[in-house]
């Protein structure tokens, strides 16, 4: 039992962990995308 408890708060924190990546890269991708957009000649 205890073992299982633990996968499944393993596997529930990677979830989280996870969607958090995803939120940043997100966000990031947002940010370079506009600023590659207002500054085109930027290398």
């Amino acid at each position: 039992m205890n073992s299982i408890s633990r996968s499944f708060l393993i596997s529930n924190h990677f979830t989280t962990y996870l969607t958090i990546t995803d939120t940043i890269c997100l966000e990031f991708i947002r940010l370079t995308t506009s600023s590659i957009t207002l500054s085109p000649t930027k290398s």
